[in-house]
């Protein structure tokens, strides 16, 4: 597939580089500094403008931010043809308010999480009946390499931003918790850090793999009046389950602020 890059941002550049292995992938980045560092980063052929970047697509994926997208559709619009399949991952536009500013495209609204080049991450696209089914099959077919993909309906796109999007930052936060834990155990910290992030890799493996519920491995793991059970009693005392759960609305709150 032919496909048309617009943003080489941090997602710009991982979905540049996810896709540029299977395909033919070109991008146009309006930063002369991003632009010179996405060339330097990936084997896309850069565009010189947006006109020559969707004369090449048959897919254009725009990764701007929010607030560009008014000023993006004014500037992309006159080159957009029906058999062009846009897909955007900016936050708070839904698949209807795409389809208006980029018509006569077809338009999809997709949320990934920052995995994407490591083959793991969760992808979330916006079910929309306006959607053909050729190009529902084609946004598999292009995805499938990133990691699980996932058909939701717009009401619950914000709880996956909060949920995979926001969830990594909350994830690597307690990583590096655990790691900063063993430092004061003893062990140096690149010990620690490989231990913690070994921990959490296998622990989400075990779950998935043996489909367990969390709350089962931690039956198996914490023995009587043993170690993990202390430390879960720690964990309890100090709330961390419901500040996880905090964290989560809380973000979730915020993306449908953003998105009014």
């Amino acid at each position: 597939m032919k496909i048309g890059v617009i943003g080489a941002g941090q997602l710009g550049l991982r979905l540049i580089n996810l896709l540029v292995a299977s395909h033919d992938v070109a991008y146009f980045e309006c930063d002369p500094v991003r632009s010179a560092s996405a060339a330097s980063l990936t084997s896309a052929t850069p565009s010189s403008d947006l006109k020559e970047l969707v004369a090449h697509a048959d897919i254009v994926i725009v990764a701007v931010k929010p607030q560009a997208m008014l000023n993006l559709s004014e500037a992309l619009r006159p080159y957009l043809r029906a058999h062009h399949l846009l897909v955007s991952v900016a936050a708070g536009y839904s698949t209807a308010q795409l389809r208006d500013l980029f018509l006569p495209a077809q338009s999809a609204r997709l949320v990934p999480n920052l995995a994407l080049t490591s083959g793991e991450a969760v992808m979330a696209l916006e079910k929309d009946p306006s959607l053909s089914p050729e190009s529902c099959a084609n946004l598999e077919q292009l995805l499938a390499p990133g990691g699980q993909l996932f058909w939701v309906p717009s009401h619950k796109m914000e709880m996956i931003i909060a949920l995979a999007g926001s969830g990594m930052g909350f994830v690597a936060l307690m990583i590096e918790a655990m790691a900063e834990g063993g430092i004061a155990m003893g062990l140096n910290s690149e010990e620690a850090l490989a231990l913690s992030i070994q921990t959490f890799l296998g622990t989400a493996t075990l779950l998935r793999s043996e489909k367990l519920h969390p709350a089962e491995l931690r039956w198996q793991v914490a023995s009587p009046a043993g170690t993990t059970i202390e430390g879960l009693r720690t964990l309890e005392a100090g709330a961390v389950r419901s500040s996880i759960i905090e964290s989560l609305i809380n973000s979730f709150e915020r993306g449908k602020e953003l998105g009014q």
